[in-house]
Formats: structure tokens, sequence, C-alpha cells
């Protein structure tokens, strides 16, 4: 036999050998029984951690059951030597609440109106302007230290509230004022690092007469300075976006007040302006005021002429402004333009040549829109509302919260702060529009008094 057969028969027994071990091997497998694979749990959903980006919110009014609450960026240090001893540290909630659910056929109608043009309509009358007020300029803001995001809210009750700051990053509330007045009604400037808020230190205003002063606290210093007084106080003031002006909102007019030369100019409005809300760039600003009984219409005023001149053209009851991040759209409400009448968020050109309604949103409430206008979120219902969310032309609930009101974006616009109702009234969350999962901020944010009880 020659080398190479031996080769290959070599090779050739070594496959059969090989073939017949394979074969045993699968013989016995098919008396065992199959393997069972343990599943592993499925992890719970925990808040997702979010940072301070580049991102800014987007400009929007506050209603006026959220003048209690406000949030901003504090970059400064506090001055703990002018505050009081700080509250005991607040547990954190976090709440599992229900997934987003579909909308109901009725609410997933086509969003998409005809854009109509609209006539002007005169200024309402109001009364004569009084000479605007004098105040000594602020401090100019602080040299930035740190970068967190804090919320301002005022706590107690009524006739007893006190101001606060909690900064989120930190964990920490820090009591800002320590007086024995009643405090109320913040809004807080970034850029400033400045709070400004209300003081009924004569007394609540009333029907007959307006007692209530604004005031600023210095985040730095703790300083408290007095601007106005003989303010109504239920609508909060709006702090320009550079911080240099502050929107100040009395019984038939709008202060603008310049911090930094302690001058003021008035613009003369209808009654019971509020809704106030600056434009990109802080050379105009958006409000609602009443030009007839049950009739609120929205307006824009010039911050340097201080005129004011009317946005809305129609007979229907239209409030709570707001203006896209770039300027060119502004929001609002209006009843009638939704479902059954009711209340629905329209888009208009800041142009006045046309705009869009939204009837599905209806009846809505407080509002926010996202930077490019892509997402909206809002709370509808009469009796019993529920935050929704319209995206890709579809509405569905977000969340199982109850008596929910929206505050702002939250840093990643994926969450919205919101007030909310709780065992202690009304409590601040922040809450995923995705997940409807929800983590308790704050609770004990004091109510606010409606302006009609004023």
């Amino acid at each position: 036999m020659t080398t190479w057969k031996k080769i290959g028969l070599g090779i050739g027994g070594i496959a059969v050998a090989g073939g017949l071990v394979g074969l045993i091997i699968y013989l016995r497998g098919l008396n065992q029984p199959p393997q069972v694979v343990t599943p592993s749990p499925t992890s719970t959903a925990t808040p997702s951690t979010r940072t301070l980006g580049n991102e800014k919110f987007s400009p929007h009014s506050r209603a006026q059951s959220t003048a209690n609450v406000d949030v901003g960026i504090l970059t400064v240090r506090l001055n703990q030597g002018a505050s009081p001893t700080p509250t005991a540290k607040a547990d954190t909630v976090y709440l599992a609440l229900t997934s987003p659910t579909p909308a109901s056929p009725e609410q997933r109608q086509n969003p998409s109106q005809p854009y109509r043009t609209a006539t002007p309509t005169p200024v309402p009358v109001a009364t004569p302007p009084q000479p605007p007020p004098t105040f000594a300029p602020l401090a100019p803001p602080p040299q930035s230290q740190t970068k967190e995001l804090a919320i301002v809210y005022a706590k107690g009750e009524s006739g007893k509230r006190q101001i606060y700051l909690r900064s989120l990053d930190r964990d920490k509330d820090d009591q800002l004022v320590s007086s024995v007045f009643d405090d109320y009604g913040v809004s807080m400037s970034s850029v400033q690092q400045k709070v400004a808020f209300y003081s009924n230190e004569e007394g609540p205003s009333d029907s007959v007469k307006a007692r209530t002063k604004l005031k600023v606290v210095d985040l730095a210093t703790g300083k408290v300075q007095t601007l106005i007084s003989n303010l109504p106080g239920n609508w909060p003031v709006a702090w320009s976006p550079d911080g240099k002006k502050i929107a100040v909102p009395t019984t038939d007019a709008i202060y603008i007040a310049d911090v930094t030369t302690g001058a003021s100019l008035q613009v003369p409005t209808g009654k019971n302006p509020g809704g106030i809300v600056w434009a990109p760039g802080g050379l105009k600003f958006y409000f609602q005021a009443s030009a007839a009984t049950d009739n609120n219409d929205i307006f824009v005023t010039d911050g340097i002429t201080a005129q004011a001149q009317p946005v809305t053209t129609t007979k229907e009851n239209e409030r709570l402004p707001s203006v896209s991040s770039d300027g060119t759209k502004v929001m609002f409400l209006r009843q009638g333009a939704g479902q059954a009448g009711g209340e629905a968020i329209v888009v208009r050109s800041v142009t006045g040549t046309d705009e869009k309604a939204y009837p599905e949103t209806a009846p809505a409430d407080t509002y926010l829109f996202n930077l490019n206008l892509t997402d909206l979120v809002f709370v509808q219902g009469a009796k019993e509302t529920r935050l929704s969310r319209f995206k890709s032309g579809k509405v569905q609930s977000v969340g199982s919260l109850t008596g929910p009101i929206l505050v702002s974006w939250d840093r990643d616009y994926r969450h919205v702060f919101l007030l909310a109702d709780d065992d202690q009234g009304k409590a601040l969350f922040s809450e995923d529009i995705n997940t409807g999962m929800a983590e308790k901020i704050k609770a004990g944010i004091s109510d606010t008094v409606p302006g009609s009880l004023r």
C-alpha cells in the first residue's frame, strides 16, 4: 500500500469516528428535558438624570394660579448670613403613574384649518395714565459662581406666606425673606439673580384700594428693596429677557420699570391686564386685558414707546398669550375655537396676517409649546382636568395627576413642571411627558387668591 493510500485511510477513519461521537451526543440529548430559561425581572422605571444644558426656556406667560412658584437658574451663592435658618430638607417622592393613553376618536380630529386674514380692532379706552413711579436703581447683576436649577415659591396660608428658594441640584431649601408681612407672587430673573415678589405690608388689596407693594430681593446679598406701591398684586410681574426691565400690571395699566435707572413708563390698558410675556430681544411684550365685560383681548406693547396695539380681532374671549422662541408666532386661548365652543389653543403670526386654531385641544387651559412648536403639552378638561399632549396630529393623556396646572418646561424638554393636588394642597411636580412618571419636587405651595377676591 502506498503512503498516500495510508494517509487517506487514516483521515477517513478519523472522520467516521467523529461522526459516531456526534451521533451518540445527539441521541443522548433527545432524552433530556428542555432547558428552562428563567426570565430576568424588568427594572422599575426611575426618573432620568437631568442636567442644565444650553437650551433656553421658551418664553411663556404665567397664569394667576402659578403666581406662587417660578423656575430659574441660580448662579450665585446665597447670602446665608442674611437668611433665616433653612427649612427642613423635604423628601423626594416618586410616583409611578399610568402611561399615556390614546385619545378618544373625537379627539383625533385633523387640526389643520385654513388660515384666515383678520382686521384690526381699536385699542380699548383706558383711564388717564397716572405719573409713573420712580425708585432707586437695583444693584447690577453679580458675577456667576455656580449654575443650578432652582425654584422660588411662596409657602404658608394666605396672610402668612413667606418666600423660599429650593435648589433642585442640592435638594435644599432656603428662606429668602424673613418678615412679618404676607409675601407672595414670585418672579425670578436668572440674569439679574433677583426675585421680585408682592408684599401686603399695608394689608391686602381689595375692591376699594390697591395696597400691595412690589419688592425685590437680591440673591447675592439678601437685600430687599421696595420698587412700587399701591398695586392690586394679583398677576405676577414679568422680567425682560435681559433682566433690565419689569412689566408690572396694575388695575388698568402696566408699568415698564427700568431697574437700571429707577424710571418707569406707563402703558394704558383695559381692565385687569395680566398674562404678560416678553418677546425674544426684550423690545416688546404681549398681555391680555379686558376690552369689555367678560371679553379679554390680546395686545402687544412696544417697550420703548409704551404704546399698546391689539393682536386679536374677534369678539370671543382670548387670554394667556405666549410667544415662540424665534418671536414669529404668538399663541393664546380663544373661547369658542374648540369643540362644543370651549377654549382652544390658537397660533397666530405676529405679522397679523394668518392664524390657526386647534379645536381638538378644547377645553384647554394652561399650555406649553416646545422650542420649535412641534410638541404641545396642555391641561384639558372642564370639571376633571388632565395633562394632555398634542404631537403629530394626535392628542393623548399623560399621567394621572389631579388638578394639573402647567408652570414651565424642565431642563430637557421631556419633562414639565406643573402644580397638582396632593395631601398638602398644591405641590410642584416634574412629569415625564413620554411615560407619565412624576417626581414630587416641593409640597405645600401656597394657593393663589383669585383676582376677583382682591
